[in-house]
């Protein structure tokens, strides 16, 4: 899909995210207190870089997650193809926690959306989550905040 918005790279906690979305997405990890490493090299995954690697603790690696701005259900297929067919559970994140698919391949699924749904993504329910709930919204805001006042700080210095 071609975007309208060109990635606008950005800094956070010393990172160089290729996109302000990937930045915020860390920041709502780290609301959550979720471990994450950022653009991690995984062998056997062919022509796909993820963009993060989540520590959850029972899978049997890192939850590997893929972040494209997309909004809708309809558009989601293409954006993530990259992501598919590594025979791995990826987590397919959009232009907000309300947007998030979950594809399950190499871990218990029900577990899995239970332990998203309590770090404040998606609701444990379904492969699309339509609704934000547990104060979701208040905390995607706070996410969206703290980059850009760190983007806000970084060119205050030039």
């Amino acid at each position: 899909m071609d975007y309208t918005i060109n990635a606008k790279p950005t800094m956070y906690q010393g990172i160089s995210f290729r996109s302000r979305l990937e930045a915020i997405w860390a920041a709502y990890f780290n609301i959550h207190a979720i471990k994450w490493r950022y653009e991690p090299r995984i062998w056997g995954l062919k022509n796909w870089l993820p963009d993060f690697a989540l520590d959850a603790e029972f899978c049997n690696s890192y939850l590997l997650v893929e972040v494209k701005p997309v909004s809708d259900n309809s558009t989601k297929g293409g954006d993530f193809n990259k992501a598919l067919g590594h025979g791995r559970t990826v987590l397919l994140l959009g232009a907000s926690p309300k947007y998030v698919w979950l594809v399950p391949m190499d871990c218990e699924y029900r577990r899995l959306q239970e332990w998203l749904s309590c770090r404040g993504i998606g609701d444990g329910e379904s492969h699309s989550y339509d609704s934000f709930r547990d104060g979701r919204a208040v905390n995607w805001m706070k996410a969206r905040e703290r980059v850009l006042y760190v983007q806000s700080s970084y060119q205050g210095e030039d």
